[in-house]
């Protein structure tokens, strides 16, 4: 009867982290969504305004505005990977096996539970954080990149950019054997964020709390 109850409890676990991830990944589509529309929209705007579409120049690095515009671009993709592999590697964490660790771990593995476990027990204050830095990051990306390259291809660039170095690669870093560790070491940086997006994050995730 112990077992019977102790798996039950495992695979409701388990089907509450893959919620998670799902539920993440539907605001990821639906954002995909929105920014794909407002492109179109605006190309739409462009086209039925001035008939152009190509708009813009390539940059000829001659300015300093040039190099900043370029390093802003490449914070702007770093950020976007942090926030997308923090989400993944911290919202994937089961609040339960963190408590076991904390308790019956290795050394290593109890200091990373305690470290992760405030954090991630406020899952909407937590995920509500991570999502706007997120976006700001992805919709700052064009502006710097529309200064370097044409509008066209700065869009194009930009979700480029963000699929591979602000999706891919970093929720494959941090969901691999690693994923406790790593993200214990990025708890401060979570909690800078926190505090910073704080008067946006909270009544949002109280909202959340209550739904």
């Amino acid at each position: 009867s112990d077992v019977y109850k102790r798996q039950v409890q495992q695979q409701s676990r388990t089907i509450e982290s893959s919620s998670i991830i799902l539920h993440y990944l539907c605001l990821k589509v639906y954002y995909l969504i929105i920014l794909s529309s407002v492109s179109i929209m605006w190309w739409w705007e462009r086209l039925y305004n001035n008939f152009v579409i190509i708009d813009g120049d390539f940059a000829n690095f001659k300015e300093i505005e040039d190099f900043f515009n370029c390093c802003m671009a490449a914070i702007c993709v770093s950020c976007a990977g942090l926030a997308a592999g923090l989400t993944m590697g911290l919202l994937s964490l089961d609040a339960t096996k963190l408590e076991i660790k904390a308790r019956v771990g290795t050394e290593e593995e109890k200091r990373d539970a305690e470290t992760v476990l405030p954090v991630v027990k406020q899952h909407h204050l937590l995920l509500v954080t991570l999502l706007l830095f997120n976006s700001i990051a992805n919709e700052t990306l064009p502006i710097f990149l529309g200064e370097l390259v044409p509008n066209y291809l700065a869009i194009l660039l930009a979700v480029f950019l963000i699929l591979i170095f602000g999706e891919i690669l970093p929720s494959a870093f941090f969901t691999g054997a690693q994923q406790l560790h790593t993200s214990a070491r990025l708890i401060p940086v979570v909690y800078t964020l926190i505090f910073i997006l704080y008067p946006i994050a909270y009544p949002i995730s109280r909202v959340l709390d209550k739904v």
